[in-house]
């Protein structure tokens, strides 16, 4: 804590300034710490992490589309060059594929719609 009048250093226990003499207010030396404490909010570091956190919601947009090529190709693959039963084989993939690409897609866009949200309020 400082002293108010002549910003000398006091203790937590002191009720006079042993500086000055100023007679020290508990009140006044909350008040000064919390102004002397309190710093502006550094911007540059809260949109490095809104940027990470965007970077999440891409990436699982991303891992969904190639999910969904993959499983399509390998698909094709066993449709056209398989019997019957790599027939229903590259059916199913072709679906699955589709199936968890589009979920991959769906979290990354509600991902991405929320720190829209978020950045907004």
């Amino acid at each position: 804590m400082v002293c108010p009048k002549c910003g000398a250093e006091l203790y937590n226990n002191d009720k006079f300034c042993t500086e000055c003499g100023y007679k020290i207010n508990i009140e006044e030396n909350v008040k000064s710490e919390i102004t002397n404490s309190t710093s502006p909010i550094n911007t540059e570091k809260v949109n490095q992490v809104r940027k990470q956190k965007s970077a999440v919601g891409d990436c699982l947009k991303f891992i969904g589309y190639i999910d969904m090529f993959l499983c399509f190709i390998a698909g094709v693959v066993c449709f056209l060059f398989g019997g019957l039963d790599n027939t229903l084989i590259g059916l199913a993939l072709i679906a699955s594929g589709f199936a968890l690409g589009m979920s991959f897609i769906g979290f990354g866009e509600i991902i991405l719609i929320l720190q829209d949200i978020r950045d907004k309020i």
